[in-house]
């Protein structure tokens, strides 16, 4: 089930992270990825997630974007590795980028705190 603010919150966090052209799909990913995690970590369906945690939801979103481009500044670099004898740059497929963000865990130790207040008991 999505999120009914989904496009709020998407709005936001382009807002915050800049994102080239093309870029949109992943950040929309990312939001749903994140919302999921939050989803099950609370025990609490998405439809039913709390305003509360926009904020939250949205620093994390904008934390998975930014590990998966390596990027500064809103800036996508893209680069998967560099060589400079010869000069040799090689870029992260847009593939690569996806893998990338469904193997991290969004929930890191900045937003436990936030998440656990919220938490509820699950008996299933």
């Amino acid at each position: 089930m999505e999120h009914p603010r989904k496009e709020a919150l998407l709005t936001k966090v382009k807002a915050l992270y800049p994102l080239k052209e093309g870029q949109e799909e992943l950040a929309s990913f990312a939001l749903d990825k994140v919302t999921d995690s939050v989803s099950a970590y609370c025990n609490i369906p998405a439809a039913d997630l709390p305003a509360e945690l926009d904020n939250g939801i949205i620093g994390m979103t904008v934390q998975e974007i930014d590990s998966c481009l390596w990027s500064a500044n809103g800036a996508d670099s893209g680069v998967q590795s560099i060589t400079e004898g010869d000069v040799s740059v090689s870029f992260k497929s847009q593939a690569e980028l996806y893998q990338a963000l469904q193997d991290s865990n969004p929930i890191t130790e900045n937003y436990l705190n936030l998440l656990n207040s919220y938490r509820v008991l699950s008996y299933d």
